[in-house]
């Protein structure tokens, strides 16, 4: 009498039940993940404006005035301060802008902004905005345009 053959390979139920446990980790994997790029990416920009705030106070204290301008020469000829970012900012984000008051008389005082290109994977992420009083803040209604620009209540914190 013959022995029977052992089927070899996987059954249908088997190979449904991977798909299956491979579709819902891929389903809680993919959102999270592409969390963390967006807060690597927000980070980069993050360093990116913390490294100008610093060199706005080491200007000032060479100049008795704020930077008005990101780079080597600003459009009235002076000096700038710091440099255009890296590609690792400058691929999901602007230039960095500068809206400085050195007007005679007051203390000097510094908005420095960053907001995201708004045709990159960071849109809708909300401009990056540090002041010469200290604060950071991420402003989703990229409202803050002026030297004088403060933290609004309620405004996230750089996270």
């Amino acid at each position: 009498m013959s022995q029977p053959t052992h089927a070899r390979g996987f059954t249908l139920i088997e190979l449904m039940i991977t798909v299956a446990v491979v579709a819902i980790l891929a389903a809680i994997a993919i959102p999270n993940y592409s969390e963390y790029i967006k807060r690597a990416r927000r980070s980069s920009a993050q360093q990116y404006l913390s490294d100008l705030a610093q060199q706005q106070e080491q200007y000032l204290t060479n100049a008795r005035a704020y930077a008005i301008c990101v780079g080597t020469t600003c459009s009235d000829s002076s000096a700038g301060v710091g440099s255009a970012a890296g590609s690792d900012v400058s691929t999901y984000y602007g230039s960095a802008t500068v809206y400085a008051d050195n007007t005679a008389g007051q203390r000097p005082r510094y908005t420095m902004t960053i907001a995201p290109i708004t045709t990159g994977p960071m849109n809708g992420d909300g401009m990056l905005v540090v002041n010469s009083n200290g604060q950071r803040w991420r402003d989703t209604g990229n409202a803050c345009a002026t030297a004088t620009c403060s933290r609004p209540s309620g405004a996230y914190d750089w996270k």
